[in-house]
């Protein structure tokens, strides 16, 4: 049925506003599929997030407590202190930001393949963003996604001319990754000497964001950095364990984007120095200007060269300081390099676009189909094997959403907070639920214990009350794998939604007489 003139007369100023502001149709679009996302993928939250999470509840009852969990980060503190406000909603409504910035990661991706070298390439360049860790990102609620999108939409804003929204952009992601530093200094030295008006904000930026890092971790510990101290930790995980980390680091770069896209983007590169190059009619520099002219047919514009320029700039300069870094002992988690795959994969898709324009001669028909074919068929066995990770992060996040899930009975089964501080303080067995629980719990992460490997032992100030994976052989398992050999452990209750709770002491009278103190509900 026909909309009514009265119904199209309400919507019509609506209409309008998208319309004008494109970026908030942008924006509400990302959103409302971070929405549907809560649907249909699991809330897996990360334990990066429950710990952003936490301190966003502390930074709304005016203190902070930043030194334990995860190294401090202040982009998803900005958004998870006012989300505080609306209490047990709060890890939903960080999870529909956190996969909105995912989604919207995937649009510019789209917008500035299409742009540099047509609709072909953008759908290249989202297709290879796709089969990154992006979902998985995504399902985990971390910032990586989100960082990639305001690196993105600054390049954009850039190629715009907008310099200022893309400055402002840029120090938006310096706020998520420290990497994003080496972009936006030398971008606002740039913006200092051609826009003048913008000079206090360049400036500032230069302020801001070293002080939202530093800052609050110095207020609250007295120490500026330790946050990157807590970085310097190695894990199993971390490249900085390899042989040669650096190369670790381009390695894994190079599994992550996959060898296709980073063939594609190569080439992207390769046809944007081309074209510069060509453009210059330096001496003895006719084939350079040949194969320019030839180059040029890939690209939509005669300035969208510089987009891939600045996109292969961007990860190399990303992927080379990531190396470094990780070469003195830096973690090298694999995460840190996730912005500058996202820019390889737009190059990747861009690549693909140039290949194609080329291919026909920048006209469509049957060799631009072709070519096309062709592309598909050789990254076809590389991305079936990615898609089959993509689609198992479902089943990952629900796995991690049944413990999450499983948090609040397992609290309320021993006597909730009250019923936890009245025996002894918290502490968790389990990887990744040190910030669960403490958002359960309303307390600072310091506050909860936890031991996992490469070092599993609890080294507990008895009474505590531990929350440990539900095992068959409890005692057995608490004993030799969990506690070191002086402390007992005392079940308090049957095993429950995939948790087993119990109290530990000093020896079985002072773990019995903690248990006594409990009183757990019937």
């Amino acid at each position: 049925m026909a909309a009514s003139p009265a119904h199209r007369a309400r919507h019509r100023p609506v209409a309008a506003a998208l319309r004008a502001h494109p970026y908030l149709a942008l924006g509400a679009a990302s959103l409302a599929g971070g929405v549907l996302s809560v649907a249909v993928l699991p809330l897996g939250i990360g334990s990066d997030a429950w710990a952003w999470l936490v301190w966003g509840r502390e930074l709304l009852g005016g203190g902070l407590d930043p030194t334990n969990g995860p190294s401090w980060k202040p982009l998803p503190v900005v958004f998870t202190t006012p989300l505080a406000l609306l209490g047990e909603a709060a890890p939903i409504l960080w999870t529909v930001v956190a996969r909105g910035g995912a989604l919207l990661a995937l649009i510019f991706a789209y917008r500035i393949g299409v742009r540099l070298s047509g609709r072909l390439a953008g759908a290249f360049a989202v297709l290879a963003l796709v089969l990154t860790d992006l979902v998985d990102y995504a399902a985990s609620a971390d910032s990586e996604p989100l960082v990639t999108a305001l690196c993105l939409w600054a390049l954009e804003r850039h190629l715009d001319g907008r310099r200022g929204h893309a400055l402002a952009l840029l120090a938006l992601a310096a706020l998520g990754r420290p990497e994003t530093w080496l972009l936006l200094i030398p971008y606002a030295g740039f913006v200092w000497v051609r826009e003048p008006r913008l000079r206090y904000a360049a400036g500032a930026v230069l302020v801001v964001p070293p002080a939202l890092w530093l800052g609050p971790t110095w207020l609250a510990t007295g120490d500026p950095f330790s946050a990157g101290e807590r970085a310097n930790r190695l894990t199993a995980a971390s490249l900085a364990t390899a042989d040669v980390p650096a190369l670790a680091v381009v390695a894994e770069t190079v599994r992550l984007v996959a060898l296709p896209v980073l063939g594609a983007a190569l080439v992207a590169a390769g046809a944007a120095v081309a074209v510069a190059l060509g453009g210059r009619g330096s001496r003895g520099a006719a084939l350079t200007t040949a194969v320019g002219r030839r180059a040029r047919t890939g690209f939509r514009s005669p300035v969208a060269h510089v987009g891939a320029l600045i996109l292969a700039v961007t990860a190399t300069l990303w992927v080379a300081v990531v190396a470094g870094l990780t070469e003195v002992s830096f973690t090298g988690n694999e995460r840190y390099l996730f912005p500058a795959v996202a820019a390889i994969c737009v190059l990747g898709g861009v690549g693909a676009g140039v290949i194609v324009r080329a291919v026909a001669g920048g006209r469509g028909g049957a060799r631009a189909v072709a070519a096309t074919l062709v592309l598909l068929a050789i990254a076809a066995p590389f991305g079936v094997e990615r898609a089959r990770d993509v689609v198992g992060v479902r089943g990952e996040a629900r796995d991690r959403a049944r413990i999450i899930a499983g948090v609040e009975p397992a609290v309320a089964r021993v006597g909730g907070r009250v019923g936890i501080l009245a025996c002894g303080g918290p502490a968790v067995t389990r990887p990744g639920t040190q910030g669960t629980l403490a958002w359960e719990l309303g307390l600072p992460l310091s506050a909860v214990e936890r031991s996992w490997p490469p070092d599993p032992r609890l080294d507990l100030r008895p009474p505590t009350v531990v929350f440990s994976r539900a095992e068959r052989r409890f005692n057995l398992v608490a004993r030799r794998e969990i506690l070191a050999p002086r402390l007992v452990p005392v079940p308090l209750g049957p095993r429950l939604e995939g948790w087993q709770v119990f109290v530990v002491g000093a020896g079985g009278e002072a773990a019995r007489a903690a248990v006594a103190r409990c009183r757990p509900p019937a």
